[in-house]
C-alpha cells in the first residue's frame, strides 16, 4: 500500500504490513524516548532494554460512513470516532460538502483496520459515484475543488429534488435527524476487499 516502515508496539519491524494490518493488531510508524526525542531504530533501542513510547496506532479500527445530504448529494468519509464526526457534520463543523448541503441522515457502512481505511473509503466513493454520478457524490480523493474543477463526466445523473442548496443549521439531536451506526460490531467485514 505505502512505502512507510511500520512497527509493532514492541518496536519490531513489520515485514508484511498488509497481512499484519488484516489481523487488526496495533501498528506504529515511529517511537520516541521518554523525553520526546524520535527513536531512529526502534528494534535496537528496545533490545537495549530502554522504554519505547509509541505514536498513534495507525491500525485503530475506522468507520466508513455515508451522509445523505439535501439535494440528493452524498458524502463518504472515514473516522475513528463515528459519533463525534456525525456531531461535526450535523452541526456545520464537518466537511465542506456537509456544510454546503445540509445533512439529512447518516449510516456507518463498514468498520475496517485503520491501515485500509483510505482504500476502503475510496472503494465506496467510486461505487457511489458510479451509481449516482460524479456531481452527486464526494469522498475519498474526490473532495476538493481541484478534483471538482478538473473532472468532466457527460453521463452524470442529477438527483436534485429542487430543494435549497444553502447550508442551514440542523440539530443532530432532533428526531428528524436519525443516524445509524453499528456500535456492537465485533467482526471486521472483509467482503469485497483484497486484504
Amino acid at each position: 500500500m505505502t512505502e512507510n516502515t511500520y512497527y509493532t508496539s514492541c518496536g519490531e519491524r513489520i515485514r508484511n504490513p498488509e497481512a499484519y494490518a488484516a489481523t487488526g493488531a496495533p501498528m506504529h510508524t515511529g517511537f520516541t524516548t521518554k523525553t520526546g526525542k524520535r527513536v531512529r531504530n526502534p528494534e535496537a533501542y528496545a533490545k537495549s532494554g530502554r522504554q519505547l513510547y509509541t505514536d498513534k496506532d495507525i491500525n485503530e479500527v475506522k468507520s466508513i460512513y455515508k451522509v445523505e445530504c439535501q439535494g440528493g448529494k452524498k458524502y463518504i468519509g472515514e473516522t475513528g470516532d463515528f459519533d463525534r464526526r456525525m456531531d461535526q457534520h450535523f452541526s456545520g463543523r464537518g466537511a465542506k460538502v456537509t456544510q454546503k448541503f445540509q445533512p439529512k441522515s447518516a449510516k456507518e457502512l463498514e468498520r475496517v483496520p485503520g491501515y485500509f481505511a483510505k482504500e476502503v473509503e475510496q472503494e465506496y466513493t467510486e461505487k457511489y459515484i458510479k451509481k449516482h454520478g460524479y456531481n452527486n457524490v464526494r469522498g475519498g480523493t474526490h473532495t476538493n475543488s481541484t478534483t471538482l474543477n478538473n473532472h468532466s463526466d457527460s453521463d452524470d445523473s442529477d438527483d436534485s429534488d429542487g430543494s435549497d442548496d444553502s447550508f442551514g443549521n440542523y440539530d443532530q439531536y432532533d428526531d428528524d435527524c436519525p443516524y445509524e451506526h453499528q456500535p456492537d460490531w465485533d467482526i471486521i467485514n472483509e467482503n469485497d476487499h483484497d486484504w
